[in-house]
């Protein structure tokens, strides 16, 4: 379990600022930037603080299961299997409103 933890601290550190970079270019709109792990953790959200109560209703929060078991068809690690260049293109009709 230490060496799993050290991997995600890891994979935290090297991915904030790709993450810090895209959340910049979304700003103004209604994004979120998310980092799962293969099954569909959310390991990371970066989303304006005003939002955070519409992105907990929802259960987009850290360590949830967004997976097509939970989720159903539109789980986020569907959308991890396929090319890069869908994976912006994901949302979920729940975060929809």
């Amino acid at each position: 379990m230490p060496q799993q933890n050290e991997q995600l601290l890891q994979v935290l550190e090297i991915s904030i600022n790709a993450m810090n970079s895209l959340y910049r270019q979304l700003a103004g709109s209604s994004h979120a930037v998310l980092l799962t792990d293969a099954s569909g953790m959310i390991l990371n959200c970066i989303r304006k603080s005003a939002k955070k109560h519409s992105f907990e209703q929802v259960d987009l929060l850290l360590g949830a299961d967004w997976s097509d078991a939970c989720e159903g068809s539109y789980g986020i690690d569907t959308y991890l299997a396929l090319p890069i260049t869908h994976k912006a293109n994901w949302t979920s009709s729940a975060a929809i409103q």
